[in-house]
């Protein structure tokens, strides 16, 4: 399911398969992806889909320079500003005080 379409993730809701997998690959394009992780982030924060067993994420190539990103907004509690995000505003992604 692509990550960017609200559409394609409320209606893995009335779904019943052993695993759904959530796209932040090649689905979505560069200039969505930010949005998608958003997105995807708040879609999982739900309760687990009662009739999917697994749910699985598809993130970016590691050598995309996506894939931090992917992981980052994934696993945390969101919000936080991305490392790609910090780089295009020119702050050292390592300096704990640029948050």
């Amino acid at each position: 399911m692509p990550a960017s379409s609200s559409k394609f993730l409320q209606k893995s809701r009335s779904i019943k398969v052993d695993t759904v997998a959530y796209d932040l690959e090649d689905s979505v394009t560069p200039g969505n992806k930010a949005a998608a992780r958003k997105s995807l982030r708040a879609f999982l924060s739900e309760p687990r889909l009662e009739g999917v067993g697994e749910q699985a994420v598809r993130i970016n190539a590691v050598d995309s320079g996506y894939a931090l990103d992917d992981l980052t907004e994934v696993v945390s509690r969101g919000g936080e500003e991305s490392s790609q995000d910090k780089r295009r505003r020119g702050t050292n992604v390592g300096d704990a005080s640029a948050s």
